[in-house]
């Protein structure tokens, strides 16, 4: 893929041209192109009282 192709996808992807770049290479390695799923965080009700505990302070 050439520059003036990766410029156009950041383009219409909304980020930079790096960005386009490390999705090719991690494309090229794992041989998949669909996003790497990420972890998520989530409130337990202990955080939520230690959350709310400190709002008080």
């Amino acid at each position: 893929m050439e520059t003036v192709h990766v410029r156009f996808a950041a383009a219409s992807a909304g980020t930079a041209p790096r960005t386009v770049w490390r999705w090719l290479a991690i494309a090229r390695e794992s041989g998949r192109a669909e996003p790497a799923r990420r972890l998520s965080f989530t409130l337990t009700d202990a955080l939520w009282s230690r959350l709310s505990d400190w709002a008080r302070t």
